[in-house]
């Protein structure tokens, strides 16, 4: 069975009541296809869309309220899953090396990560959220956000939890300036945007402000909440000397930032927001497939890759700045050199063949030995018998003979 698009539905929903509010020009969908879904002309849809606008204002904001807190319950609730997992399986490991200290008031260190886990998402959903809004006041959250008693409240859990632990703030810090925390704090932040509808009113207030001014507190530090909740409760302070005697019973792992920033440090502190690393992620349980893709088009800033310089490029600003001591033209002057040299050793080498055979019946194959007429050898051997001419031979012989000494013979014949 395919999962409800709740981000959808919410878009159609908040079309419907702002259409019958009479505020449809304030309301920007999140979506695009809501757009178009309540602007087509065709029968069958133009039919349906009609018939869908003609609800009740008040209904419509009671149907509108209940589905946001279910929204917000789903992200809260995946939120919590993903740190208490991770940060289980994170304590553990720094168990079994005995690198992890041991929480106050009897916690065991299964109890104490979901509680600082809650009281964090408590501040983080809530801060998100806002004051004053109706459908999230009877939440949880923000019931335990007023209650300054609660057991989750963030303050009671930093000043009674947290800070009287022996190396608790450093273990705190270590905790949540984890890598994959950051990354499933900063996927939150991003479904709210997409959820609360506010991701253009951030991107244009951001886009005016400086640099300098885009930069914000450190978020981390459960100790600085806001005036209006901890008016009347002073933050414990630990000092570096404090702290430096704890520094042994903490080592980061693979997933830690090489500089952990501890709770200690003032509130004036300024640093810059993250940028987004691990994507979008829903949050959701009943999250379809489609509403990720669209939050990932829309929420993605992944910077652009930059085009690099060819290889022509390169090698034109090697040979400006090195010239002909630049690596690629020297490879060139080798390779032309060992070219020329093979050629050379194959010239002379036909030239050498050619030699060899054109000369070989110049080569002196010894001293002639003289011969008397009778045939024989002038040192007074056996005269060498001489085989007999072929008739043939001889008769050919004979022919050639007569034709030189025939004398003419013929009769001279005068004319009148």
């Amino acid at each position: 069975m395919a999962r409800e698009n709740l981000t959808l539905k919410l878009d159609h929903l908040e079309y419907r009541y702002h259409h019958a509010a009479g505020t449809l020009g304030e309301f920007r969908p999140r979506l695009a296809q809501t757009g178009k879904f309540f602007t087509a002309k065709g029968k069958r849809t133009s039919r349906r869309v009609s018939e869908l606008l003609g609800g009740d204002a008040e209904e419509l904001l009671r149907e509108l309220d209940a589905l946001r807190l279910q929204i917000f319950e789903n992200k809260v609730y995946s939120l919590e899953k993903h740190l208490r997992v991770h940060l289980l399986k994170k304590t553990r490991q720094m168990s079994e090396s005995a690198k992890v200290v041991t929480p106050a008031g009897g916690l065991k260190m299964d109890e104490f990560v979901p509680l600082v886990v809650k009281a964090k998402a408590i501040k983080v959903a809530t801060g998100k959220v806002g004051k004053g809004v109706p459908w999230a006041q009877d939440h949880e959250y923000f019931a335990a956000l007023r209650e300054k008693t609660h057991v989750y409240n963030p303050g009671r859990v930093w000043n009674e939890v947290v800070c009287p632990m022996d190396g608790g703030v450093k273990l705190h810090g270590v905790l949540f300036n984890d890598k994959r925390v950051k990354s499933i704090l900063e996927t939150f932040d991003n479904g709210m945007d997409l959820f609360l509808n506010n991701r253009r009113e951030r991107t244009a207030r951001d886009g005016d402000k400086p640099e300098s001014e885009a930069e914000v507190d450190d978020d981390d530090s459960e100790g600085s909440t806001s005036e209006e909740e901890e008016g009347e409760e002073e933050p414990v302070e630990h000092t570096e000397e404090q702290l430096e005697k704890y520094a042994d019973m903490l080592v980061g792992t693979d997933d830690e930032s090489d500089e952990s920033s501890s709770e200690e440090e003032s509130s004036g502190q300024k640093r810059k927001l993250p940028e987004l690393m691990a994507g979008y992620y829903s949050g959701e349980e009943d999250d379809s497939a489609e509403e990720d893709l669209v939050a990932r088009q829309q929420l993605s800033n992944k910077p652009e890759r930059k085009n690099r310089r060819g290889q022509r490029a390169r090698r034109k600003i090697w040979e400006q700045k090195y010239g002909t001591q630049a690596a690629h033209v020297q490879r060139e002057y080798a390779k032309q050199r060992e070219e020329r040299e093979k050629r050379q050793a194959e010239y002379e080498q036909r030239v050498a063949k050619r030699e060899a055979r054109t000369n070989a019946n110049l080569t002196a194959l010894g001293e002639r030995r003289p011969r008397d007429a009778a045939g024989g050898d002038a040192a007074g051997g056996a005269p060498v018998a001489r085989a007999e001419d072929h008739p043939s031979w001889v008769a050919k012989k004979l022919a050639e003979e007569k034709l030189k000494n025939a004398k003419f013979s013929g009769k001279k014949i005068k004319f009148d």
